[in-house]
This record gives structure tokens, C-alpha cells and sequence, in this order.
């Protein structure tokens, strides 16, 4: 790299022909580790960091290398009917019916050993489960971020319609 150049080809392919959306992904990753990285820059960096996702419409899920929920925010509590505290620390399948647990923990391990963005729709509707035992339809949009401790899981959560559904379900309460 000559001239101040700082292009990666190999990235720029894989970016634009392979992940689509990555780029995007690379530049919310990189402006997140920017204000992460040198706190100083910027007095209210923590105090954006925490305002972001509350700010958000849609329910947020956030989790770390072990698969174990370290952030949600409000609208996620709203959604499912959980307070964060009760959350935090576990694993997200118990935002599943009991009946899809143990296929999810699969296929998040999956998504961990090749993670991509996932945008919102790519996928028919999602059963989930609140507290109170009900059930209702998702969307998710999934996010890898990569950090010094591994892959985190950067998941967007939509109430799908009733259009989305694929076919319903016997005792849908949605």
C-alpha cells in the first residue's frame, strides 16, 4: 500500500460480493470501537453508548461470546414482560417456546462459527414466548460485532403482522 492507501481488496471483495450489508456492518463497527477505544474524545460517549438503545423502536438483544444476554432494552421488556435484571446473564432461548429451545442453541452456535448480518425479513416470522406463557411472531435481524473476548450477537427484534406468519400455529395467542 502506497500513497497513504489504506484499501483491503480482499475485504472490499468479500464485503461487496459475498456478505452483503457487511460494509455497513464494518462502519457501525468501526465508528462503535472509535468511541469505545479513546473515551476521552468525547465526555458523553458513555452516557450515548447507554441513550442509543432505549431510543430505538424496535426490542434489543445483545449477546456476548458465551451466547449470554449482557444488554436489552426497554422495548425488549415491553415485548416479552421480563425486567432486564432477569434476563441478563441467561441464555436467549428462554424468549423461545420450550419446544424450539433446544434446536435455537444449535443454530446460534452455528451463527457463531459463521457469523453474517441478517437483515429483517430475510426469514418467515419467528414464534417467541413471553413470560406470562403467551406467544407471539418476530422478526430478527441479527448483527455480529467483533471483540477482544469473540463474537457478540447484535439481535433486532420486530413484532411481525399477521400477514408475516407462516400458516399460524395451534393455540396462537399472538
Amino acid at each position: 500500500m502506497t500513497g497513504g492507501n489504506t484499501s483491503d481488496p480482499v475485504h472490499e471483495s468479500l464485503e461487496s460480493d459475498v456478505l452483503p450489508g457487511t460494509a455497513a456492518l464494518r462502519r457501525w463497527q468501526d465508528f462503535y470501537a472509535f468511541l469505545v477505544a479513546d473515551t476521552t474524545k468525547w465526555a458523553g460517549t458513555r452516557a450515548l453508548l447507554h441513550a442509543i438503545p432505549e431510543m430505538l423502536p424496535d426490542a434489543l438483544l445483545v449477546l456476548d461470546a458465551a451466547g449470554s444476554v449482557v444488554l436489552v432494552n426497554s422495548q425488549l421488556e415491553l415485548m416479552f414482560g421480563y425486567h432486564r435484571s432477569e434476563l441478563m446473564g441467561k441464555a436467549p432461548e428462554m424468549l423461545l417456546p420450550p419446544e424450539l429451545r433446544g434446536q435455537h442453541v444449535r443454530l446460534r452456535q452455528d451463527y457463531v462459527d459463521a457469523p453474517r448480518a441478517r437483515r429483517m425479513g430475510e426469514a418467515k416470522s419467528f414464534r417467541a414466548h413471553r413470560k406470562n406463557g403467551t406467544e407471539l411472531h418476530v422478526h430478527v435481524m441479527l448483527g455480529p460485532v467483533a471483540t477482544p473476548d469473540g463474537v457478540c450477537i447484535i439481535a433486532v427484534i420486530r413484532r411481525a403482522d399477521a400477514s408475516d406468519h407462516d400458516g399460524g400455529y395451534a393455540g396462537e395467542s399472538d
